[in-house]
């Protein structure tokens, strides 16, 4: 089997044992028997069912005095007989299934159950690389991790967003995006665009860059980078690149999804903030929220203090804001009126509030929303608009404004009831309401492409508008 398409398969069935093993259940049958395929997607069975048959051949291998389970794919844990096992037990498993897919037989095989028992009690596997010499380095690390004889050494888990989840072992990010044209024709990975600080920008990779080979081995057509990365994050990894004819290493230490994730934002964050810049000839700033935690507000006012107290006046983003708690806490940084100024000795005039250390712009606004601001960030554009700040540009809200609160039931699941009702200042219930734009503007499909913004155009033209130009 291609190796993409058994760790493909093999990330599915580890996002299916997650689910079970945060509910508590551990599968401790895992075997390749137990994973069917429907339409291309593995589909994990016989869930809690020990298998108590026994078959000739040692495909299904179970005897009386010895635990449930099939010892080529049973953990040592298992096979000893211990009772209490968790989900590094079912982590093994999977592992070894993975390793039958990479070799074509399972990490260890005998005659009878006891030869396969000792075995997997006493002997390491054959190394992954020797009988398949394409196999990253990486994979074979993250493999044998999963065998470990020990379960403290193991992966915790098999969850797919957990950090030690076997199936997310994880994935090393370059911060890199590429051509897609070039790759389509050729297979090369062509540097299109570098992500600011990312692992490549820091590296010193330039646009235009080809990914030839990583730590020596030459990058195939048929290669996936990501099995390439797995297992790399932090780590010391050699790009060769060809830019030209000019050929030259690179050392990276990727990054986790995570970290490429935030690295990504705050690029979007900059490129809108230079957007609105160059669309007002330098007047206007720019911040945006993407949900209403604590950790947003305070990024809110690393914002306004480092490039927007020197504007005229600033844009207010909260387009796709997720929601939170801290609309209050952000409508005061924007509601708040100056009423005098303290100068140093020596130094300028600034606002009373800044000075005393309470956040408080003090220059007119405009608010962006969309139809995917949500929940708080509703109640902040609620809110916006009664205390007369400025106008609201966009897309009506959401309408999802009711607090919801978690309870547990009698059988262990939970679910979210409504906690609290939130009306308007006209005592009208703003749940299934969006929240209304003094200017509709929607955004025509593909615009990103072509690099411009309909929405923060119509913000820049408003602020302007109401600055009198």
């Amino acid at each position: 089997m291609p190796l993409d398409d058994a760790v493909r398969l093999v990330r599915q069935v580890a996002s299916a044992l997650a689910y079970a093993h945060s509910h508590g259940v551990v599968h401790r049958d895992i075997k390749p028997e137990n994973i069917l395929l429907h339409e291309g997607e593995a589909v994990v069975t016989d869930f809690g069912i020990a298998l108590a048959l026994r078959q000739a051949g040692g495909t299904r291998l179970t005897e009386s005095g010895l635990s449930l389970g099939t010892p080529q794919y049973m953990s040592p844990e298992q096979a000893t007989g211990d009772r209490e096992l968790d989900a590094r037990s079912d982590v093994y498993s999977l592992s070894a299934v993975l390793y039958e897919l990479i070799t074509g037989d399972p990490p260890h095989a005998g005659a009878t159950v006891q030869a396969v028992i000792a075995k997997l009690l006493t002997e390491r596997p054959t190394s992954l690389r020797t009988l398949r010499s394409t196999v990253p380095e990486a994979l074979e690390q993250a493999v044998f991790k999963a065998l470990s004889k020990v379960p403290a050494d193991r992966f915790a888990g098999a969850g797919a967003s957990g950090p030690s989840g076997f199936s997310s072992a994880p994935v090393g990010k370059l911060g890199l995006r590429f051509d897609r044209t070039t790759y389509e024709q050729s297979g090369t990975l062509q540097v299109r665009k570098l992500l600011t600080l990312g692992p490549a920008a820091i590296a010193g990779m330039a646009v235009g860059d080809r990914i030839i080979a990583i730590d020596g081995q030459p990058f195939a057509r048929t290669d996936n980078l990501d099995a390439r990365l797995l297992n790399t994050v932090g780590r010391r990894v050699e790009l060769t690149v060809m830019n030209g004819t000019t050929e030259r290493r690179v050392v990276v230490r990727p990054v986790n999804t995570n970290t490429e994730k935030g690295l990504l934002y705050r690029q979007w964050v900059n490129e809108r903030r230079a957007y609105v810049a160059k669309a007002s000839n330098g007047r206007l700033g720019y911040v945006h929220m993407n949900d209403m935690s604590a950790e947003a507000l305070d990024q809110l006012n690393l914002d306004l203090d480092a490039e927007n107290y020197g504007r005229d006046g600033v844009v207010i983003d909260l387009r796709n804001n997720n929601g939170g708690f801290v609309n209050a806490y952000a409508l005061d940084v924007f509601a708040r009126r100056g009423y005098m100024t303290m100068t140093t000795r020596g130094s300028i005039p600034v606002p009373a509030r800044t000075q005393l250390g309470q956040r408080s712009l003090e220059k007119p606004t405009v608010l962006v929303v969309n139809q995917h601001t949500l929940s708080d960030g509703e109640d902040f554009t609620e809110g916006y608009r009664t205390l007369g700040l400025g106008k609201v540009v966009g897309e009506p809200t959401a309408g999802w404004i009711i607090y919801t609160s978690s309870v547990t039931l009698i059988d262990g699941t939970s679910l979210r009831l409504p906690f609290f009702r939130v009306d308007g200042t006209d005592g009208k219930n703003m749940e299934h309401v969006p929240r209304p734009v003094d200017v509709p503007v929607k955004l025509p499909v593909g615009e990103s492409y072509a690099g411009t913004d309909s929405q923060l155009d119509a913000a820049v033209r408003v602020l302007l508008e109401k600055l009198g130009r």
